[in-house]
């Protein structure tokens, strides 16, 4: 389990432990940070943009460009072939008759919703699961705004309590 650099449980990981201990979804089998995709190295043809910071100010310059392929070629050539690391879902719970892919927050926020589609997306391509999948958010702040916004995407928050953790969606 993912510890901070002074041995102690992140807040998120916090929320992981104390969520599975509660047991909110009731008889479940829990897996953490379950990996859904091995990473790429991202080469010349894959680059879509160039950030030119130079002048001051950032611009972006697109493939579509003239200047795109001067920009390339000024660029190290290590930086070209980079990496992009794995993925990995934070909590996968699987029940007799569904898996539920969750994403760990401290506070509910746009990028925790970004996310857990995301991780939805890489789970059906590469595991193929032969349950429904559901979503769920698990955190100690939610925000009514976004509250609306994962209710129409049918995410489900979990948000901590004092005793154990309130469903919302």
């Amino acid at each position: 389990m993912g510890r901070s650099s002074k041995g102690l449980l992140t807040r998120e990981k916090r929320l992981i432990v104390d969520f599975k201990r509660c047991n909110p979804l009731g008889d479940c089998t829990y897996y953490d940070e379950v990996r859904v995709s091995r990473g790429k190295i991202v080469q010349d043809k894959d680059i879509q943009y160039i950030k030119d910071s130079t002048s001051g100010k950032t611009r972006i310059i697109r493939r579509s460009d003239p200047e795109f392929q001067k920009w390339l070629d000024t660029l190290p050539l290590l930086p070209r072939n980079r990496p992009v690391p794995a993925r990995s879902i934070d909590l996968v719970c699987e029940t007799s008759e569904e898996i539920w892919i969750l994403e760990a927050k401290v506070s509910l926020d746009p990028c925790a919703f970004g996310q857990v589609l995301q991780d939805e997306l890489l789970y059906k391509k590469e595991r193929k699961p032969t349950k429904p999948l559901k979503l769920g958010i698990i955190c100690e702040e939610s925000d009514p705004y976004l509250e609306e916004t994962c209710q129409r995407l049918s995410i489900t928050i979990f948000e901590k309590t004092v005793d154990c953790f309130r469903v919302l969606g």
